[in-house]
């Protein structure tokens, strides 16, 4: 599966949780909140839908901790941000227990308590989510912390776009081969599918548009997500009341799905002064690609040569005709 191919055109631009007893992963065991603890009964209840075991989410007394998590989650020490990213790194060379896990999902969604430069701090949690997604382990609690900071719209718009990039690696790590599932894992599955459909309805911003490309880089290895439905939410997305951000997503996965159907808007909008520079530039390179007749190509010289024309709608003009000549 590529690696969230389309992200980089967008650079500019981050389970239901229960718990019941379960046979756990048995290097490790989850804690679990005394208000869920099994009660006694006469009865079994019998649940159609198997409950997901996770974490409490609450930070752990700091010496369960490694010493290294403690300096990263900032119980202790006050190293800077850049050092702390060297200690994520090195954790592939200590023995991180579930505590440890549980403090490292805790942290990402915590709000820092000092004023910090955002995108600083948030490649701090970037790159634990790239610990905590390649390690594999606990992958109920991972799935939870994901769904949950990207359906909180208190979170800063990074992080969830960050969360949203990662969404297809957790899913290729866990799954990526396999034919069949077990109820927990198509559970988790389902649960986070539905989440990157939910936020199609973001009204600002790149969230949907950063959605819809997890969709698109996931739908070609796993049922759960058809070619038709990517189609239907891209042509959604390229209504003109979408963010410009999640637009140009919606061009670029046009392009790559080759959906015809989606030429006409691309070529007006290509001519569209009221458009931005940005997404005049993405729908022309998508309505090259879907191969638009000859009348189009000489639009294009001609506008190409406009004074009055942006000089990057010039170059990029310019660069697809030579590419397209016949």
């Amino acid at each position: 599966m590529k690696r969230y191919s389309i992200a980089l055109a967008l650079s500019i631009i981050a389970i239901f949780a229960y718990y019941i007893p379960q046979i756990l992963n048995p290097e490790v065991e989850l804690r679990r909140s005394r208000s869920e603890a099994p009660k006694n009964s006469k009865r079994t209840r019998r649940h159609s839908t198997p409950k997901v075991p996770v974490f409490d989410f609450k930070m752990p007394a700091k010496g369960a901790l490694e010493s290294s998590v403690q300096q990263i989650t900032g119980l202790t020490g006050s190293l800077s941000i850049d050092a702390r990213i060297d200690l994520v790194h090195d954790l592939k060379n200590k023995t991180v227990k579930a505590a440890d896990f549980e403090a490292l999902f805790t942290f990402l969604k915590a709000r820092p308590k000092v004023k910090v430069d955002e995108l600083h701090w948030h490649s701090l949690k970037n790159e634990i989510m790239i610990f905590t997604i390649n390690d594999g382990r606990f992958k109920e609690s991972q799935a939870k912390i994901l769904e949950d900071i990207v359906l909180d719209d208190s979170q800063n718009e990074i992080l969830r776009e960050y969360v949203l990039q990662y969404i297809p690696e957790y899913f290729q790590k866990q799954w990526q081969g396999k034919t069949k599932y077990s109820p927990i894992d198509r559970q988790i599955m389902t649960s986070l599918v539905a989440m990157l459909w939910q936020v199609q309805d973001e009204k600002s911003g790149p969230i949907a548009g950063t959605a819809l490309i997890a969709l698109h880089d996931l739908s070609p290895d796993f049922d759960l997500i058809t070619a038709e439905q990517v189609k239907k939410g891209t042509r959604k997305l390229l209504r003109p009341s979408t963010p410009e951000a999640s637009r140009m997503a919606a061009f670029s996965i046009a392009k790559e799905r080759s959906m015809s159907d989606v030429l006409p808007l691309a070529e007006e909008v290509c001519f569209d002064d009221a458009e931005s520079v940005s997404l005049r530039m993405a729908a022309l390179n998508t309505a090259f690609s879907l191969q638009p007749n000859e009348e189009f190509f000489e639009k294009v010289k001609t506008f190409g040569k406009l004074d009055e024309l942006d000089p990057r709608l010039k170059r990029a003009a310019a660069i697809l005709i030579k590419r397209n000549k016949k």
